[in-house]
């Protein structure tokens, strides 16, 4: 359930993942190979479950370019004390598109390429995606800091 709240921005379609999931492992467990570890077979599972709704939900998603994700200038002096709860809600109102590559790239470890493979873009809009992601939430970062600061 914690890797589908990642990359869910409600509860709800959380669920829906981990549900999706827990059918798929069930119906694929004859597949295990009993040698290797279970948990990331699982992990692995819950990940491409939560691929395959975003690819459902984003069939008509409008592409951005490489060279206007890279001439946004970016506060490259973002420093702060979130707590990873307040983190995981920031990434998690980031747009869907934002939220999988993040989540992919930074925390699955998935490279451009894979990603590109998995949610049927390129590898150039995987990367201009990412840091389009990365500005979003150095800025929600910023945000949060100063409304801390002021109450």
């Amino acid at each position: 359930m914690s890797i589908a709240l990642r990359f869910s921005s409600c509860h709800d379609n959380a669920l829906e993942i981990a549900n999706d999931s827990f059918l798929k492992i069930f119906r694929k467990i004859r597949s295990y190979q009993i040698d290797k570890e279970f948990k990331p077979w699982v992990r692995k599972i819950v990940v491409n479950t939560a691929i395959d709704l975003y690819r459902k939900d984003n069939r008509n998603s409008v592409e951005i370019s490489v060279e206007a994700a890279y001439n946004e200038t970016v506060d490259e002096d973002i420093s702060t004390k979130l707590s990873a709860e307040e983190l995981i809600k920031l990434i998690n109102s980031m747009p869907v598109k934002y939220r999988y590559i993040f989540n992919l790239f930074e925390i699955e470890g998935y490279s451009h390429d894979e990603i590109a493979v998995q949610l049927g873009i390129t590898a150039s809009n995987s990367r201009a995606n990412l840091t389009r992601a990365k500005k979003m939430l150095r800025k929600m970062i910023l945000i949060n800091n100063r409304y801390e600061r002021v109450v």
